[in-house]
């Protein structure tokens, strides 16, 4: 099962949305499936308090986002592609990690020995980054252990 990060503001507004009950205790995978059924299959559910205490929807952004309410009911589908990619563009770029192969390639002892990855070049080396990202412990050990080898890259 793939892990995905959410924004803390995007999980508030899912928990909000899905819930309809006050106090209701739900988990973020069942709240986000109830707002996809109602807003994307178009499944008629109880709208939230929130929802409901909102009143009529003008279209007027009122919990704290930029996202038109009104559209988002009338038009879910639609809507749901821009929200997505409102928030896509708010997340920052990852840099791409750097290249392992270049790396060993720039080692001597390494060089040749087709290490695809930094996990190849810690087991090779007969290193356990014990849950630690293997790049960062590699570049912390080859800083203390190996000198004279070029430094590992950071992204």
């Amino acid at each position: 099962m793939q892990a995905y990060s959410v924004d803390d503001e995007l999980a508030a507004l899912v928990e909000r949305t899905a819930r309809e009950k006050p106090f209701e205790q739900l988990s973020f995978n069942e709240a986000l499936w109830r707002v996809m059924r109602r807003y994307v299959l178009g499944e008629q559910l109880d709208p939230s308090p929130e929802l409901r205490a909102l009143g009529p929807l003008d279209g007027t952004p009122k919990l704290g986002h930029s996202v038109s309410l009104h559209s988002t009911l009338s038009q879910p589908r639609a809507d749901l592609e821009s929200l997505l990619a409102e928030l896509r563009a708010r997340q920052p770029k990852k840099a791409p990690s750097p290249s392992a192969r270049q790396w060993a390639d720039s080692v001597p002892e390494l060089k040749g020995r087709n290490l695809a990855d930094w996990t190849d070049i810690c087991q090779h080396l007969g290193l356990d980054p014990a849950g630690d990202s293997a790049r960062r412990f590699l570049q912390r050990w080859v800083r203390i252990n190996r000198p004279s080898w070029p430094p590992v890259p950071s992204p």
